[in-house]
């Protein structure tokens, strides 16, 4: 039987890349909001267009904060994994 060779730096990695990804695509969609903003004060100041405009963004905005939660959950996954194979191989390694 082969043993399973779990290398803690690549979990490590992998949540350190789920916080950058995330604060990223926050950055996104904060800058994709104010575009929003933009055309309908600038752009589009009434109008079916202008009215449906700001009720995608009311909805698109739901979503600042939601990747934000969801990348911490995903390296609060990594860091546990790597604490459960650690608890798990006692003396081994």
């Amino acid at each position: 039987m082969a043993d399973l060779i779990v290398n803690d730096s690549d979990y490590e990695s992998i949540g350190d890349a789920y916080k950058t990804i995330g604060t990223y695509l926050e950055e996104i969609i904060t800058d994709y909001l104010s575009i929003i903003d933009y055309i309908c004060i600038d752009g589009i100041k009434s109008g079916n267009v202008h009215d449906n405009l700001l009720l995608f963004k009311q909805t698109a905005s739901l979503l600042s904060g939601q990747i934000n939660t969801a990348t911490k959950l995903a390296t609060q996954i990594c860091e546990d994994f790597v604490s459960d194979i650690d608890e798990a191989d006692g003396d081994l390694y």
